[in-house]
């Protein structure tokens, strides 16, 4: 997972207190504001940066396990943030792995110290979660939106096949006993059946290539659920260590 200095983001020392990351927080807040930056692409952005970095400093169990990283990326050392797990929410969405892959691949040699290396495994842990909850709220969303499609196809079917019964029993009717309109009238009647028949055949289709792709989303919703439910347990489970 990309590393973000979070004491860059708020222009703090790493050593800042409680105090301190709150007050950097609401000055860069106001200033930072996609509101008051509308010509800045980049403002949303920075924002949520921003905004993550006070969620993840901010709170103690947060940042004492992006310290421990943090030391590991810069070399710096913050006593105070060393040694008490913790959780954190940043997530890269292109590294997620299957649940059975390896859950330690951080970057260099892990120290010897056991809760360290609990440590890691929790700020990994953490990621993926994030990660597989962000891919089920979007393919859930999208599931919805496709089932809505389908529901949509499947009325229009009904109302199709709902006119071509209603059309065959009136022209059994007029034209049981040779009666009723001339050859050229029932000739355009067949004539409309038949494009109705077509245009039956034409949403059958669709509504089989839009359930497929609604069969296509719900198993990647299905995966992404068994993914983040193994890396909920694994999170629990260093919980308890």
């Amino acid at each position: 997972m990309d590393f973000i200095d979070y004491y860059e983001i708020l222009n703090l020392h790493h050593t800042a207190d409680e105090n301190e990351i709150k007050t950097a927080y609401r000055q860069l807040a106001k200033t930072t504001h996609p509101d008051k930056n509308q010509e800045n692409n980049q403002a949303t952005q920075n924002f949520q940066k921003l905004n993550e970095a006070y969620s993840t400093l901010s709170d103690t169990r947060k940042r004492r396990v992006y310290d421990l990283k943090y030391e590991r990326q810069t070399g710096s050392y913050a006593p105070q943030f060393s040694s008490i797990h913790r959780t954190n929410t940043s997530t890269n969405e292109n590294t997620a792995p299957n649940p059975g892959f390896s859950d330690t691949h951080f970057e260099g040699p892990v120290q010897n110290d056991p809760r360290e290396k609990l440590l890691l495994k929790i700020w990994e842990a953490d990621g993926f979660i994030e990660q597989f909850k962000s891919c089920a709220k979007s393919t859930e969303k999208k599931a919805r939106r496709q089932r809505r499609m389908v529901e949509e196809k499947k009325e229009v079917l009904q109302f199709v096949e709902e006119k071509i019964s209603s059309a065959e029993v009136e022209m059994k009717r007029k034209y049981e006993y040779g009666a009723g309109p001339s050859n050229l009238e029932r000739t355009r009647e067949y004539r409309r059946i038949r494009m109705q028949m077509d245009y039956k055949t034409r949403i059958e289709a669709e509504l089989k290539e839009e359930g497929e792709k609604l069969a296509l989303l719900e198993r990647q919703l299905q995966e992404f659920s068994s993914r983040l439910s193994y890396w909920k347990q694994k999170r629990d489970a260093f919980d308890r260590n």
